[in-house]
């Protein structure tokens, strides 16, 4: 996984998560057997640890003044003209224009982001509260309605108005890195697994209810093809935007974006039903299990039934 997470943020693109939850996995594996108590104490002391960082840092912005606040707006918050056009310029270029950026970004995002800003307590946290829903049965399903009806009250009640809080004060600070570093990222870190939790119980109810239909199957063959889905979204987007392929980087508007990830699902929903008609596993889902077992993985279906497809 850790190199598929390499190829793809230094190949591909640079926002890849992969590496980051290859590394934290590596340390997180030692706390599998523990219950899922004790798997959300650990994720929100790791949430807590991220979240003091993350104060800590936007205080020492806050306290910033005259020339020292100037130089770090500078090089953190606003962007020139002049950089805005060497990303235009670099990504409807050629491939190998692309990979000295390409490079500087994902080594930003992996290493000094990850490690000396604290986003591996950031990343840590997320998984191991996945892990404590996933022996819970929470995201399979087997909680109980008044479980999912509760988290979703606490992120229309708690985590939309943290998040609504966030946009009123960048609003009325125009903006304001200082504003932004104190009180917007610490909103934003609060309210952010409340509204993921609110979504995911949405959805579990929502296809526990039968009224999904069709889309059920879709979401069901998506799941299964999570990491050929991810990496494809990615190999798909640099196609279309990047100089290599279609070139369109810079020129969509925000609706036109909008439009071109609404279509990309939809296309997945899709090849992911026809493609598990015909195979067991997604195509890198089967590159990661004959890398692990270091052998060739059985990948075509030995019995394709009417009922699968």
């Amino acid at each position: 996984m850790g190199l598929m997470g390499l190829a793809h943020a230094y190949l591909i693109w640079s926002g890849d998560v992969l590496t980051r939850y290859t590394m934290c996995a590596a340390v997180l594996c030692l706390f599998r057997k523990l219950s899922p108590k004790w798997l959300l104490l650990l994720a929100i002391v790791f949430h807590l640890i991220y979240a003091g960082i993350t104060l800590e840092h936007g205080w020492q912005i806050y306290q910033l003044e005259g020339a020292a606040l100037e130089s770090r707006i500078h090089g953190n918050w606003e962007v020139s003209n002049r950089t805005i056009q060497h990303f235009l310029d670099t990504f409807r270029g050629g491939y190998k224009d692309q990979m000295s950026l390409r490079f500087f970004i994902a080594y930003h995002l992996e290493v000094r982001s990850f490690f000396f800003h604290g986003r591996i307590f950031q990343v840590g946290a997320m998984m191991l509260l996945g892990m404590a829903l996933f022996k819970w049965g929470v995201l399979s399903g087997e909680g109980s309605k008044r479980l999912y009806r509760y988290l979703i009250g606490i992120g229309l009640f708690v985590g939309i108005p943290l998040t609504l809080l966030d946009i009123i004060i960048l609003c009325q600070t125009s903006w304001d890195y200082q504003a932004y570093s104190m009180f917007c990222r610490p909103l934003y870190l609060f309210s952010a697994p409340l509204i993921a939790l609110m979504w995911i119980s949405i959805m579990v109810l929502w296809i526990k209810s039968g009224k999904a239909g069709c889309l059920t199957r879709g979401f069901s063959a998506a799941g299964q093809l999570a990491l050929t889905n991810y990496l494809m979204q990615s190999i798909l987007g640099t196609l279309f935007f990047y100089g290599h392929g279609l070139g369109w980087y810079g020129y969509l508007e925000r609706y036109q974006q909008f439009l071109f990830v609404f279509t990309i699902w939809i296309i997945q929903l899709m090849y992911s039903v026809i493609w598990l008609c015909y195979f067991q596993f997604g195509p890198f889902e089967w590159l990661w299990r004959s890398l692990t077992y270091l052998k060739f993985q059985p990948l075509k279906r030995q019995c394709m039934c009417a009922g699968n497809c």
